[in-house]
């Protein structure tokens, strides 16, 4: 079944950072493990440990880019796509549409269609 995300970056009641979370943590099994930094202000992080960070998060940015299909739509927003574990997962970011009008445009019905395969059939 697939999952279908759509938040608008001027939704001003709950974040659009939130989904972008939700959208990050269904990638996450896809990725290369985290190297962590310590959570805890003030606690020294050695050459060797800060290299094995930095080189993780560059793999976590290159095995994101091969799965994930993003398209900028100019005037509109973003479309992110990828195959999730129990299927594929759509990710819709408007540059407006509020918090309760982001799925009455038609950029958002249209990705809505093709994700529920709701074309029009005669």
């Amino acid at each position: 079944m697939p999952t279908l995300i759509a938040h608008s970056t001027d939704d001003y009641d709950i974040p659009h950072t939130h989904s972008r979370t939700l959208m990050d943590k269904l990638l996450d099994p896809f990725l290369p493990p985290d190297v962590p930094l310590p959570d805890k202000p003030g606690t020294p992080v050695s050459n060797e440990h800060f290299q094995a960070f930095t080189d993780a998060q560059q793999k976590r940015r290159e095995a994101r880019s091969a799965l994930v299909r993003k398209v900028e739509v100019p005037a509109f927003g973003t479309v992110e796509q990828f195959a999730g574990a129990y299927g594929t997962v759509v990710y819709v970011e408007t540059n407006w549409g509020s918090h309760s009008k982001v799925g009455v445009q038609e950029g958002v019905q249209d990705v809505i269609a093709s994700t529920f395969n709701l074309g029009v059939h005669t």
